[in-house]
């Protein structure tokens, strides 16, 4: 007779083994450089711990009708995508596959039986965050070796709202000190400006729905942040040495970049990406119909295919249609304004979060599309959308 898992370890250490090995970059390492695989296998590496979490999977009933449907939807935009002719089948099927993830983890959350909890996705999000931390380090390893100056590791941002929203409003302030040493470093050595914006606006909106109802934190949240702000000082000039010699290039994406987007000059990347936004809505009559299908994520070789990733919003419109999108886009507003409403009056730890990680994934639409293009992080996005549509939080 098998053990269960909760006798042979414990439960929130292996949900942060699982955001390592399968829900961030590091599994595309481990499948790339390590076992020499042709492609990342996140699902591979999930297949250990969907046995040692068989009694809670068992547990979950999903909406079969529904999951038939979002399937039947994926089948119908791979066939617009083929006859659009844009991008090759295999192409779109990378896409696809992401887009399975999201719809699957949906399912599982919409579900009024599924036994994961919030706990369970703030120790996940904190180890897909120490997984981008490793992934970081092996590039900065990389970049040693090699002697080229290039390098920089994507990873899943919305962990960072999930992390720090969970663990303050579950006062784990260990925890999200922990969680906020690990973002800085990720910050510095990923070389992802944004992340530093996501992470902004993630404390940002931690301390203001924490003073929204309850004026009397604010002296206690502002001394927290000050002491974190002056440990950060203290401790940049050091950070910026090193990065300084160990890689240019990441010096000046995260520090020379930086300093001259608040001296307010824009550089040439935001200027590109103010001007997409702009040709975007511009051109929108163009996508109202039909929908497009799925997208492709070859970079190298697909021309425009990195504009979908820099700006997500680009991608819904094409892949859903002009109306499609708006409908999921007002669905999903809507939902987060009910929450945001539902917590001005009974301040429940489930519109906390969610207005949290909603508010930052309208804003990733803007900014990096990892959030719908990799497999490691389509299942968190999934969550996140199944627990906004879950029917049956508690009011």
């Amino acid at each position: 007779m098998l053990l269960h898992i909760d006798k042979i370890i414990n439960r929130s250490f292996l949900f942060c083994l699982m955001g390592i090995i399968v829900f961030s970059p590091f599994s595309s390492d481990l499948a790339l450089d390590y076992l020499h695989l042709p492609m990342s296998a996140p699902e591979l590496f999930a297949l250990p711990f969907c046995f040692f979490l068989k009694r809670d999977i068992k547990k979950v009933r999903i909406n079969k009708q529904l999951f038939l449907r979002l399937l039947g939807l994926m089948f119908i935009l791979i066939i617009f995508a083929l006859l659009v002719g844009e991008y090759s089948f295999f192409s779109i099927l990378g896409s696809a596959r992401a887009y399975f993830w999201i719809f699957f983890f949906y399912c599982v959350f919409k579900s009024s039986q599924n036994p994961f909890c919030l706990d369970d996705l703030m120790y996940i999000s904190l180890g897909c965050l120490i997984g981008w931390l490793l992934s970081s380090l092996i590039g900065i390893r990389n970049i040693l070796l090699t002697l080229l100056d290039e390098g920089v590791t994507y990873g899943a941002l919305l962990a960072v709202p999930l992390l720090l929203s969970i663990s303050y409003y579950k006062k784990k302030y260990l925890l999200f000190s922990f969680g906020l040493v690990v973002i800085v470093l990720i910050c510095v050595t990923s070389g992802i400006r944004r992340l530093i914006f996501i992470s902004l606006i993630s404390l940002a909106l931690v301390a203001l729905l924490s003073v929204i109802n309850r004026p009397k934190y604010i002296f206690r949240i502002t001394i927290g942040l000050c002491l974190f702000g002056v440990l950060l000082i203290a401790t940049l000039p050091l950070i910026k040495d090193y990065m300084k010699e160990t890689s240019h290039s990441l010096y000046h994406r995260v520090f020379e970049r930086s300093e001259t987007y608040l001296e307010g000059d824009v550089d040439d990347s935001d200027s590109e990406r103010l001007y997409d936004i702009t040709v975007l809505l511009e051109d929108s009559w163009k996508y109202i119909i039909p929908p497009r299908g799925f997208v492709s994520r070859q970079t190298a070789t697909d021309t425009g295919a990195g504009d979908f990733n820099d700006l997500p919003l680009k991608e819904l419109f094409w892949t859903f249609s002009l109306p499609g999108a708006l409908l999921i886009l007002f669905h999903y507003m809507r939902k987060t304004m009910y929450y945001y409403s539902h917590y001005r009056k009974k301040e429940d730890e489930m519109s906390y979060v969610i207005i949290c990680y909603m508010t930052i994934m309208f804003c990733l639409l803007f900014l990096e599309g990892t959030f719908l293009a990799f497999p490691y992080a389509t299942p968190i996005t999934g969550a996140c959308l199944g627990l906004v549509d879950k029917k049956n939080h508690k009011r």
